[in-house]
């Protein structure tokens, strides 16, 4: 029987499987977030600290991975407060570091009772508490306690799915191992399911055609607009000789701008404002934000009946 713990303000961008940009939608949805006027938390639990090592300065993110005083472990086991950890960005995102010693904490939290609420309880809360509002949760690509610490935060998720091969399994591995023994425990809503890094068209037999396909027929629901096709479509693109008159764009377009932004520890809005795909990153933001209203409202009618 799932127990009814409301979910902190925020969503995990999940996917067992690495290479799926997980990293950069987490980074472009917590800016968009942010625009909108929220103070928003990024929290790398990522035992590579990649997305530590790209919003900070070498000689910072050295100082930060290095220390053994003064980590996100040390806060989920309440001996340091998460909000001295925050460093804030250029662009208006707070970012909660990994640490080189994740393996330690991950040891840790299964050796505690409870420990897999810790990420919750001792980080999230608080700074929930001091004013931060939405939280953005990178967690490591495969299963585990770190996972699930995550999906006990904030009880939401975005999965990205790319073009390539092994994305779909990695979606339906989530899915069965780590989102449905979790709703055994408490509710995991999955805000969205968007393609990601998809070519300009979805042209007859290209894995962009595939992914398309695919998620339309079993993920419809969970698609946001801008992913979504007619399925009569797939039948037209099939027939040969036959050419659309429209070709349909679905998902999350690959840019370069997108690209070279995250390599140079930025969200695209700020390294390139004319980019096209903004306006998917505002859709997916305001998913999420929703999503949280929609529970907080719940929430208060139950309270007061």
């Amino acid at each position: 029987m799932p127990v009814d713990i409301q979910g902190l303000p925020g969503v995990v961008t999940a996917l067992q499987k690495g290479g799926v940009t997980k990293t950069s939608l987490g980074l472009n949805v917590a800016e968009r977030i942010a625009a909108q006027d929220n103070e928003v938390v990024m929290i790398d639990l990522d035992h590579d600290c990649h997305l530590t090592s790209l919003l900070l300065d070498e000689e910072t993110e050295q100082g930060v991975l290095n220390d053994d005083d003064a980590h996100i472990g040390k806060a989920m086991f309440g001996d340091v407060n998460p909000e001295d950890l925050l460093i804030e960005t250029d662009f208006g995102i707070h970012l909660l570091p990994s640490t080189n010693l994740m393996g330690e904490v991950v040891d840790r939290m299964k050796n505690t009772t409870y420990g897999v609420n810790k990420l919750r309880h001792e980080v999230v809360v608080p700074l929930h508490e001091q004013g931060y509002d939405y939280f953005l949760i990178d967690p490591p690509g495969g299963e585990g306690q770190m996972l699930d610490a995550a999906f006990a935060a904030v009880q939401r998720t975005i999965i990205p799915i790319t073009p390539e091969a092994g994305t779909v399994n990695g979606l339906a591995r989530l899915l069965e191992r780590t989102v449905q023994p979790l709703r055994n425990e408490f509710p995991v809503d999955i805000v969205a399911i968007t393609p990601n890094r998809m070519q300009e068209t979805i042209s007859r037999d290209s894995s962009e055609q595939q992914i398309a396909r695919d998620l339309n027929e079993s993920f419809r629901d969970y698609l946001p607009e801008y992913a979504k096709v007619d399925l009569e479509v797939f039948e037209t693109i099939d027939k040969p000789g036959e050419r659309l008159m429209e070709i349909p764009k679905p998902g999350l377009r690959k840019r370069k701008s997108i690209n070279d932004a995250f390599k140079n520890g930025q969200p695209v809005a700020q390294y390139d404002p004319e980019c096209d795909q903004i306006e998917h990153f505002d859709t997916l933001a305001s998913m999420v934000i929703e999503s949280c209203k929609a529970e907080q409202e719940q929430g208060e009618v139950a309270v007061h009946g």
